[in-house]
């Protein structure tokens, strides 16, 4: 490719060369075409040699490699423009013109029919084309790190979004990315640097005590319609229905909302009774992909027979709505219960359920391996750290099973009277020597200490204790203090205190002073 900067005359006749360099070149069609570089010779002369590069695999049919495609990427519109005009783009460098919400709208599609919910797939395009239009992104190069972590951050700083739902948007990002490559419309993501943040305001669940629970049900069962929407409403005894089936099953709301009759089996007896039964969930329902089986009571099991067997095939088992929160909290005011629980005051909502489901069963005293099998979680660690809620009325029992540790002599009721304690004051010379002077006072330290090296004065004392049957002189000798055996003069005589002693040594406690008992 030739380069040169074309010349012109201005009005005066003056001849002017052009700012950026042009080059000329022949297309695949053998066809001259005139391209526009930059200002600067070298950065031309290498934008030339890639276009020559896409001519050759354009000549010859060649699908454009991951390095030709990032090229196209990061190329502005204006040359992307001539490049597809000059039919040297393929398909797939095609697309990466187009706006970014065709592609955000083709995802959303692709999930769907991948067997993704409606849910996740409408959440999942709102995420991102909130991120697209709040940082003004239009064409896939657009997409850059710093502006997306930039625009998150604001949102977490007014408030808009929690540090969870910052990193859920990321999720959404990447994962449009990866499709995008997937689907073979890009080379690489652009985000794979994008990281989340670290969570410090997790949003904690609370929980309903058993006896919370039947009162909710008890009162929701007779209670009053509600509206879902302008042309649905939900009576009492199918919002009891549900909130029944999400406590005893720990299932979520998602999970349950997309129930089926056929995933429901019911055991029965010969005369029809039905003993038991179980309800699977889809692999695609699960947050943790995996099909997960749940073993309803027996008394449940006869009631919700009863409910499916009325029930269109395709019909939904529970018409649980999109935002169940507000009626729950409807009938938890109407039942008289609070909307936070009883420990931290975490707030109730409908996967409160299922952290309740989970505790029950652990304050039951069933393993959390069993536990997981009900819940269908794979990590025990996890089920532990949040969804093990520790009741009041459990921890209350529980301190009341600790052994009596209680020592004969040293409860207050066993104490002995203020008369039977020696207490005398020692004086400590500089040479280490104790010599004993009755007082009066109480036991605190009153050593003393300057630079004159004066005596250091000390107070102690006797106290006769009782443990075992046995009889016992506790001597404290300023912080030090030392324990015998019996009574007796020898180790009071020792010790400096007349009256009070033992006959057994004397056995050494400690203290912090490195005073040795003398």
């Amino acid at each position: 490719m030739k380069w040169s900067k074309p010349t012109y005359r201005t009005k005066d006749n003056e001849l002017r060369a052009l700012s950026c360099h042009y080059g000329t070149f022949r297309d695949h069609h053998d066809r001259s075409r005139r391209v526009r570089g930059s200002t600067d010779l070298q950065a031309s002369e290498q934008f030339g040699r890639k276009v020559e590069q896409l001519v050759g695999l354009r000549a010859t049919q060649q699908m454009l490699g991951a390095d030709m495609v990032r090229w196209l990427e990061q190329l502005s519109d204006y040359h992307r423009g001539k490049l597809d005009e000059w039919d040297l783009l393929d398909a797939r460098a095609a697309t990466l013109a187009e706006d970014l919400s065709g592609h955000v709208d083709d995802c959303h599609d692709a999930k769907l029919a991948g067997g993704k919910t409606t849910r996740y797939a409408k959440q999942l395009r709102t995420r991102v084309m909130n991120v697209v239009n709040g940082c003004g992104f239009a064409r896939w190069g657009d997409l850059k790190v710093g502006p997306i972590e930039q625009w998150l951050a604001n949102q977490r700083n007014k408030g808009a979004i929690s540090e969870q739902t910052s990193n859920h948007y990321v999720t959404a990002l990447k994962t449009f990315c990866n499709w995008m490559v997937a689907d073979g419309r890009a080379a690489a993501s652009p985000l794979d640097r994008l990281k989340g943040v670290k969570v410090t305001d997790s949003k904690e669940r609370g929980f309903l005590l058993p006896e919370q629970m039947q009162t909710l049900l008890r009162h929701t069962w007779t209670g009053t319609t509600w509206p879902v929407n302008k042309s649905r409403t939900l009576a009492g005894r199918s919002r009891c229905l549900i909130y029944r089936f999400a406590a005893e099953t720990g299932l979520r709301a998602d999970v349950i909302r997309n129930l089926r009759p056929d995933a429901f089996r019911f055991d029965r007896d010969p005369d029809g009774t039905v003993t038991g039964g179980d309800v699977m969930t889809g692999a695609a329902r699960q947050k943790n992909r995996t099909r997960h089986s749940v073993r309803l009571r027996p008394e449940f099991a006869e009631l919700l027979a009863e409910h499916v067997a009325a029930l269109h095939p395709d019909t939904p088992v529970f018409a649980l709505p999109e935002k169940p929160v507000p009626m729950l909290h409807a009938d938890l005011e109407a039942a008289g219960l609070p909307k936070v629980d009883e420990n931290g005051g975490d707030p109730i909502d409908f996967h409160s359920f299922r952290h309740s489901c989970a505790s029950w069963l652990m304050a039951e005293g069933v393993d959390v391996l069993t536990v997981c099998a009900i819940t269908g979680h794979k990590d025990p660690a996890m089920v532990l750290k949040r969804y093990g809620h520790a009741m009041k009325h459990k921890v209350r029992e529980a301190v009341t099973k600790f052994p009596d540790l209680r020592m004969t002599g040293t409860d207050p009721a066993d104490a002995p009277p203020a008369s039977a304690c020696a207490i005398h004051e020692i004086q400590q010379a500089d040479h280490g020597r104790v010599r004993p002077r009755m007082a009066t006072g109480d036991i605190r330290n009153s050593h003393r200490s300057d630079s004159n090296r004066q005596p250091a004065v000390y107070k102690t004392a006797a106290l006769p204790l009782s443990y075992g049957g046995a009889a016992y002189v506790l001597i404290v000798i300023g912080p030090h203090a030392a324990w015998t055996q019996s009574s007796g003069p020898a180790v009071a005589n020792r010790a400096g205190m007349s009256g009070v002693g033992a006959t057994a040594p004397a056995r050494y406690i400690g203290g912090s002073m490195g005073m040795p008992m003398q």
